[in-house]
């Protein structure tokens, strides 16, 4: 029975080395397909990030750019407003320079309480 047992398992030996062979060869297409797919889609989304941090700096460089405009208008219109306050009022002007220094020196000459 065992030699009967051997005899059968031999011829199915064969085809089991046959089908591993098949099967080892499919699966090593298998896994190169795999492996090409995958750096397919790794590159597709690199591509795609890429293309989104592009389109936020601009957008972030636009909006910079809008608010250093927006910071410089502003500046010039309270410099040129204070330019004609001051021709318009010098003595004023003078004097609200003195009491703010005045001010701001009382201030700081405070010693911390004790």
């Amino acid at each position: 029975m065992d030699s009967q047992t051997y005899a059968q398992q031999k011829p199915n030996q064969k085809q089991g080395d046959a089908y591993s062979e098949v099967s080892y060869d499919t699966l090593k297409q298998d896994i190169h397909q795999l492996r090409d797919d995958f750096s397919k889609l790794t590159q597709s989304l690199l591509d795609k990030q890429r293309g989104q941090v592009d389109r936020l700096r601009e957008e972030f460089s636009s909006s910079g750019r809008r608010a250093v405009d927006s910071a410089k208008s502003v500046s010039d219109k309270a410099i040129k407003s204070t330019q004609h306050q001051i021709q318009e009022r010098p003595l004023t002007t003078v004097l609200a320079i003195f009491l703010a220094g005045f001010f701001l020196g009382k201030l700081l000459d405070r010693s911390p309480a004790e």
